[in-house]
């Protein structure tokens, strides 16, 4: 059998950890490009979500949770799925427009069929003040832990935990609604 060529200085054992670092650094790529890949793959599903939130489109929204859904707010307020959606309805009716509605995902790690997925969000509306019946605007900005599940249907979201959010009404930061509580 012939000896494999060594360039010179080489030894054999430190030609066999280069090949291994070779072979970590193509594994440490594929891996990469399997996170780069979830990222892109969720970031399909915000996305539908945010457009769903622009054309107040609670029956999308909703189809892309679990039976299970929880929502945590910022003051550790939890709400189960009927509820969230019962109020979404809700708010989405005093809203006049909706003029911004962007979800984009920071990271997701993927463990089997769970993923946890950190994303930031900017919502912003015209409502009419019931008082003075002109318009004012309204804006969110969060950021969100998010768990997803994979089933038979694809990707659904089982939970959203509020991580960081600021309202603001005209341009003035204000408390925003808490959940109910579920304690």
């Amino acid at each position: 059998m012939e000896r494999p060529y060594l360039p010179d200085g080489y030894s054999e054992v430190t030609m066999k950890a280069l090949r291994a670092l070779l072979v970590a650094a193509g594994l440490a790529g594929s891996i990469a490009t399997f996170a780069l890949d979830a990222k892109s793959d969720f970031q399909k599903l915000y996305t539908k979500a945010a457009n769903a939130m622009k054309s107040k489109n609670v029956a999308v929204l909703f189809g892309m949770t679990t039976p299970d859904f929880t929502y945590k707010s910022k003051d550790g307020a939890t709400m189960k799925r009927k509820e969230v959606e019962a109020q979404m309805k809700a708010q989405f009716s005093m809203l006049k427009s909706v003029t911004t509605s962007t979800m984009t995902v920071k990271s997701a790690n993927v463990a089997g069929n769970k993923a946890t997925v950190v994303s930031t969000g900017v919502f912003e509306a015209k409502i009419a003040n019931p008082q003075t019946k002109k318009d004012v605007v309204v804006k969110s900005i969060s950021e969100t832990k998010d768990t997803w599940i994979k089933g038979k249907s694809g990707w659904k979201l089982q939970s959203i935990v509020t991580v960081k959010e600021t309202t603001t009404m005209d341009g003035k930061e204000i408390a925003p609604p808490s959940a109910t509580r579920n304690n």
